[in-house]
């Protein structure tokens, strides 16, 4: 019996693709979100500290990242598109 999803170029399901697509719109969604945010938090009278807000968020993003690799290295992510689990 057959597989009720059809493959892709590369052997992408269409399951796939849609999460795929789903994920980068609500990526797109929420960083534009982020963005209105931090330039409310510019326009505030008296805030001085723009500088500091993106190297607070750069020092974030770097921890985070450095934990998520730490802590979820077992799952199963794919890095350079080789196929392999990082680990």
């Amino acid at each position: 019996m057959g597989s009720s999803t059809s493959q892709h170029a590369g052997g992408i399901s269409d399951d796939s693709l849609s999460s795929l697509i789903v994920t980068a719109l609500l990526l797109f969604f929420f960083f534009g979100l982020h963005n209105l945010l931090q330039e409310a938090i510019m326009s505030f009278e008296g805030f001085k500290f723009g500088l500091m807000l993106g190297y607070l968020e750069v020092l974030g993003v770097t921890v985070f990242t450095f934990v998520e690799r730490r802590c979820f290295s077992g799952s199963n992510v794919v890095v350079g598109g080789s196929g392999g689990n990082v680990g």
